[in-house]
């Protein structure tokens, strides 16, 4: 069997949006409940599972549904990237979300994979139905996230300091998990 893995930016990003909303004491419940040290090391693979599990932990402790503390994840982990030395790479591709969608294929990540050589990355691809509406297509082969992409989608408008309406309009089931989203700026 293949054994996925995050690299451990992904769990520090989890911890530290724990820890802001909700306290270290809570952080190191999650943890230790999970069976994990309470830091993470940001260039380091840690199984996928992890992950899984420190959100699943976090949403029973904090009586938050899963999909709702992933969807907050997924906004979150905009501001932690660019706090983490990713915000240059953000903006390079766009002064505004809508040319940052028109770039957000695979250009993105291959540019990452340049320090995370390990990367199992998912795969964006945008269609540009009008200058206000865009059509993001995303797949994985981890399943899931499709509240993560929505977080992400509704936190890059954020970057970009847009008004957005985001849609999902279908998932694709398979070997690779497909999610679509339209995103409608709306200022």
């Amino acid at each position: 069997m293949l054994v996925r893995f995050m690299y451990g930016m992904v769990n520090k990003a989890i911890r530290d949006l724990i820890v802001e909303g909700f306290g270290e004491p809570c952080w190191i419940e999650i943890a230790d409940h999970v069976g994990v040290d309470h830091h993470f090391i940001s260039m380091q693979g840690y199984d996928d599972k992890v992950t899984y599990d420190l959100v699943n932990r976090a949403s029973e402790l904090l009586d938050v549904p899963s999909d709702e503390l992933l969807r907050q994840f997924g906004s979150y982990w905009i501001r932690f990237t660019a706090s983490e030395g990713y915000g240059s790479l953000i903006s390079l591709f766009g002064e505004t979300l809508g040319e940052f969608l028109e770039h957000l294929g695979n250009d993105l990540h291959a540019r990452i994979a340049m320090t995370m050589p390990d990367l199992q990355p998912p795969e964006f691809h945008t269609e540009k139905l009008s200058e206000t509406l865009f059509r993001v297509h995303y797949s994985s082969h981890r399943v899931g996230l499709k509240p993560m992409v929505h977080g992400v989608l509704e936190g890059l408008a954020l970057r970009f300091d847009e008004n957005v309406e985001v849609t999902h309009i279908e998932s694709v089931k398979g070997e690779v998990v497909g999610e679509v989203f339209e995103i409608h700026i709306l200022s």
